[in-house]
């Protein structure tokens, strides 16, 4: 039986991850991380259903505190980027 493996700087190149903490959304992809604020009400993110990086947008599953069923939502990383105000 052969056995795969991956180098961790592979497996670091092509996985993304996508948090809350209070009211930020953590966004940590390769030696990048965005710490921005989150929408009113959001509960947590459910799952993510796709990351194009060459387009810049992450399509996730999130729940709401005021909503019962979860909703898909689309975080435009190529904006945040453009509106990215950096304190020195």
């Amino acid at each position: 039986m052969q056995r795969k493996t991956f180098k961790k700087e592979s497996l670091m190149e092509t996985t993304a991850y996508l948090s809350s903490e209070g009211r930020y959304t953590l966004f940590e992809f390769r030696d990048k991380r965005l710490k921005i604020l989150s929408p009113l009400g959001l509960e947590r993110y459910i799952s993510i259903n796709e990351f194009k990086p060459e387009k810049g947008y992450i399509a996730v599953m999130t729940k709401y505190s005021d909503m019962d069923e979860p909703e898909e939502e689309y975080i435009d990383l190529l904006s945040t980027l453009d509106e990215l105000y950096i304190l020195v």
